[in-house]
């Protein structure tokens, strides 16, 4: 006797669909709301560096007056004006009697001769002494811009 072989279908029942689509709604949701809390909490980050960029922004600013305000402050304080009154004021300093400076220029190094108060010349030149080349190093630096302003 051969055995009589039926092949039935199997056919999902409804509630095995009902499951799978409950699943899928679940976990489409738990997706959704996950990038609905990221894309707020951007919203809310960004907003906070807005804030501290308007507030770095005002920082600055105020920054800038204050510069800008020291600096005329610093300018009028350099002013030679306001230097020769305080020296002569409140330093004592006068006028010097009749000083002349002459740079005269032998081989490489330049020579500078200058006349003292009471007409006695000095002659002072770089590599003679130590003292010298300081003086002569001032009246360098004092000569320069002199003729750089004219």
């Amino acid at each position: 006797m051969p055995a009589e072989v039926t092949i039935e279908t199997v056919r999902p029942s409804r509630r095995a669909k009902t499951g799978k689509s409950r699943l899928f709604c679940l976990v489409s949701c738990i997706i959704l709301t996950t990038l609905l809390t990221g894309l707020v909490g951007l919203r809310l980050y960004s907003l906070s560096l807005e804030y501290r960029l308007t507030r770095l922004q005002q920082e600055i600013l105020t920054k800038e007056d204050t510069c800008t305000r020291l600096e005329k402050e610093l300018a009028s304080l350099m002013s030679p004006s306001r230097v020769f009154a305080k020296a002569m004021n409140d330093l004592g300093m006068g006028n010097a009697p009749k000083i002349v400076v002459v740079k005269v220029k032998t081989g490489n190094e330049p020579v500078l001769a200058a006349q003292g108060a009471k007409g006695t010349r000095i002659a002072l030149s770089g590599n003679k002494e130590r003292e010298g080349s300081l003086i002569a190093g001032i009246l360098n630096l004092f000569t320069r811009k002199a003729s750089a302003r004219q």
